[in-house]
């Protein structure tokens, strides 16, 4: 979703420089009668094209999978299931360590009150040829900054389990693997401590 937008922003704003202000010149033409869309589709690198692309579907699974899990959460349910079979989690050590940590909360009736907020991705790398076929073992490393101010996860007697020193507004550490299914998986999300 916040990929998808950021990247139709981006398209969009390609696409207004494209236009003349000429009215008098054809569609996809300049004043002077050169075809700016040519002119545009040259100067696009394939490889860069392709990455953003990639790098905007693998931000839009993980903000899925951010939003099922507060979901679940806020009901004191455990979202592992759906997010196994959704193919959210990547590899098997996540997923044992995911399913482990949702069935302690679920157990302890720990509710989530609020909302945490993705605001960005930032220090984005992308490992792997972006022209390639397939994602499979590709990965996506970024910083996800969200904001924690109205989150809060709380015991059934209203005691929050958050810490105090966590920061309001926070940076993950994730990284997202390709899957030969064609999606992106969440192969790493832990917390840095580090404020954004």
């Amino acid at each position: 979703m916040v990929g998808s937008a950021l990247l139709a922003a981006a398209v969009a704003a390609g696409l207004s420089g494209c236009m003349s202000g000429d009215p008098a010149a054809a569609p996809g033409e300049t004043a002077s009668g050169e075809a700016s869309v040519s002119a545009s589709a040259s100067a696009v690198d394939p490889a860069e094209a392709a990455k953003q692309e990639r790098i905007a579907a693998a931000q839009e699974r993980y903000t899925e999978y951010f939003e099922i899990m507060a979901r679940y959460s806020k009901k004191s349910e455990n979202p592992f299931p759906e997010l196994r079979d959704g193919g959210y989690l990547g590899d098997a050590d996540f997923q044992s360590g995911q399913q482990s940590y949702w069935q302690r909360l679920t157990d302890d009736k720990v509710k989530q009150v609020g909302d945490g907020r993705i605001i960005s991705f930032s220090e984005v790398e992308y490992d792997g040829d972006p022209l390639d076929d397939e994602i499979a073992g590709h990965r996506i490393r970024m910083k996800v900054c969200i904001d924690n101010t109205d989150f809060d996860l709380l015991e059934p007697d209203g005691r929050s389990i958050v810490t105090d020193d966590a920061p309001a507004k926070g940076l993950a550490s994730v990284v997202m693997q390709g899957q030969s299914t064609g999606l992106w998986s969440v192969r790493e999300d832990g917390a840095t401590g580090v404020a954004c």
